[in-house]
């Protein structure tokens, strides 16, 4: 823990953080995903083992109802991540994922993933570089290249790839816009780094060469930058935008190029039957069909956890793993609480004191004791006092 993480100085309170010296074995279910596919579903999970010693673990895969679909024994070498990959497990909701190992850090042996149950197609506009609809091609054989003015008459939640600025200001379809139709590029240089570290999940972009960049777009939430201007954003309506062309880039050299697009394309192609991602205890207000008061939550095993109140105000639970939300008649919504990154990785930290408390403000905490525990001791002399006075006492 770092003094940042901690709230601003406020009277009367001392925060006491003491490190531990001890290098705790910590073998971590660093990330874990699904995709659907013609054959089935498969799931792929990074491992990191951070210990010093080659390791064994068994890693099994249940789907929304915890029934167990898959089972596999990894070997893990020290210090190193592996990737593994589950292929034609059957289709599902959601997935949850367990690592059984032997380390003394278990909060990092779990994660879960939801997947899309709607058929979502994607097209790719023709004007685009070929290496963007082969890499398309390769997560959804089913995708297809169309013309821009084709795009304009795609119906439902179909994912459009273009440049054309225009189909930002549409809200049926999610759009991913690579590059820009209305601005011109400018030369940059400097260090790509990633704010949204969930899309960027198994794509890191920290090492791709941009050498032009466009403006970015008005009003929208950046999600990578590149020496401080926006590289990657998002609208508010939610569309993502890259603000290269492919040429201007060496990212299709990359294995996060797919990888990236994988995820947006489950970021804008996720159905309404799910509420996302939350951090443990995260606040948020999460929008359903009926009445949030008449919403419980659950966990996976079935066991009940809160009522949704507030108007939609929710506060997730503090516990990692898979839960839904229920009302009678209603279908369920699927959501996950998951920890970040940086709590999966254990280190020595350093003890210090933040803040003060007066003395007298401490002499008075411990006069409020001292009085309690005064009045709890003449309260047993009553007791027994009565107890006296009723057995040998005067009885009338």
């Amino acid at each position: 823990m770092d003094r940042k993480q901690l709230p601003t100085r406020t009277k009367n309170v001392k925060w006491i953080v003491r490190g531990t010296d001890h290098k705790y074995q910590n073998i971590s279910l660093q990330r874990f995903g699904a995709i659907q596919s013609e054959k089935g579903v498969q799931a792929i999970a990074q491992i990191d083992n951070q210990t010093k010693k080659n390791q064994q673990a068994t890693l099994k895969v249940y789907d929304a109802n915890n029934k167990l679909m898959a089972e596999k024994n990894v070997s893990l070498k020290a210090g190193q991540v592996t990737k593994t990959v589950l292929n034609d497990l059957e289709m599902t909701t959601a997935l949850t994922a367990k690592l059984t190992v032997n380390d003394e850090y278990t909060a990092d042996q779990s994660m879960s993933a939801l997947l899309a149950t709607d058929q979502s197609r994607i097209y790719v506009d023709q004007s685009l570089h070929q290496l963007v609809f082969k890499a398309f091609q390769s997560i959804d054989p089913a995708t297809s290249t169309i013309t821009s003015k084709q795009l304009k008459t795609i119906q439902g939640r179909n994912l459009l790839v273009t440049n054309q600025t225009q189909f930002l200001k549409q809200t049926q379809n999610p759009v991913l816009l690579i590059g820009r139709d209305d601005q011109k590029a400018f030369p940059v240089q400097g260090n790509i780094k990633a704010i949204d570290q969930n899309l960027f999940s198994y794509a890191p972009i920290d090492d791709i060469y941009v050498e032009k960049l466009y403006p970015e777009v008005q009003n929208a939430k950046t999600l990578a930058t590149i020496d401080d201007k926006p590289l990657i954003q998002q609208t508010k309506n939610g569309h993502i935008v890259v603000l290269a062309d492919l040429q201007m880039t060496d990212w299709a050299l990359h294995p996060s190029f797919p990888l990236f697009l994988w995820n947006v394309k489950e970021k804008l192609t996720a159905t309404e039957s799910q509420l996302g991602t939350f951090k443990p205890g995260e606040k948020r207000v999460i929008s359903l069909p009926n009445s949030p008061k008449n919403y419980d939550i659950y966990s996976a095993d079935n066991e009940y956890i809160t009522t949704l109140t507030d108007n939609g105000s929710f506060v997730a639970p503090a516990k990692p793993g898979l839960y839904y939300a229920k009302s009678d008649g209603d279908d369920a919504f699927y959501f996950i609480v998951a920890l970040e990154q940086q709590e999966k990785t254990l280190s020595e930290g350093t003890t210090f004191q933040y803040g003060e408390v007066s003395k007298k403000d401490t002499i008075a905490k411990d006069d409020s004791v001292f009085s309690t525990i005064l009045i709890i001791m003449i309260l047993g002399l009553l007791i027994a006092e009565w107890e006296v006075q009723r057995r040998y006492g005067f009885t009338n």
